[in-house]
């Protein structure tokens, strides 16, 4: 084992030793109850916003439906990749439901801020 090795023990009692360490305990998303949703989901509707989202969408106006830390970070995100993103929450302050300092981010630097 070298210095900087993360142990792991697992639940029956077998230790792993490695040197980087991902935890992927998965994500709960909600779907949209919009009519005919399903259709459109193998083509244009995601569930994450990584670099294969915005390369997908790269030069196509996005829509980020939600309110949360998630929505906040991946309309920051796209917005630097898609040609313009605008950001889609029910409440009335985006701070209701996102950290303060990401709704401040995404205030500041609104992503819907290029002509959609």
């Amino acid at each position: 084992m070298n210095a900087g090795d993360h142990i792991v023990t697992v639940r029956e009692g077998g230790t792993i030793h490695a040197r980087t360490l991902i935890i992927a305990t998965g994500v709960r998303y909600r779907r949209l109850d919009v009519q005919n949703l399903e259709r459109f989901e193998p083509t244009s509707v995601y569930y994450a916003a990584t670099m294969f989202e915005a390369q997908m969408c790269e030069r196509d106006p996005i829509v980020v439906v939600g309110g949360g830390n998630s929505a906040g970070q991946a309309a920051l995100f796209l917005a630097r990749h898609a040609a313009c993103v605008r950001l889609l929450v029910r409440e009335d302050a985006l701070s209701r439901n996102m950290p303060r300092y990401l709704a401040a981010e995404n205030e500041r630097h609104p992503p819907g801020s290029r002509s959609c």
